[in-house]
């Protein structure tokens, strides 16, 4: 059984994507979010389902965020976006 999915438009998947790998950057984190990603990529569909039904009693401290992050997540092509982002802003700076 799968959980119904959040329905993110591509531009706020794009927005997301941003944002986070901004974040992760701003805090030079770029290595162990790109180490975390690459291994978390086969898994993705999966933990993300999983991550919807232990986070579940979390999401109304946690606000939309979590419900965007998680469906966000859930895609493999999000996540080589993601890590192609994180890429290129560091090297920026």
């Amino acid at each position: 059984m799968t959980l119904k999915p959040y329905p993110l438009t591509p531009e706020r998947e794009k927005e997301l994507i941003d944002q986070i790998a901004k974040r992760v950057v701003d805090h030079h984190m770029e290595t162990p979010a790109i180490l975390f990603l690459e291994s978390f990529k086969p898994l993705s569909f999966v933990a993300g389902q999983f991550g919807r039904v232990y986070l579940g009693p979390l999401t109304p401290l946690l606000g939309s965020w979590s419900e965007e992050g998680l469906a966000l997540l859930q895609k493999k092509e999000n996540v080589d976006r993601l890590l192609r982002r994180i890429e290129e802003l560091s090297v920026k700076t």
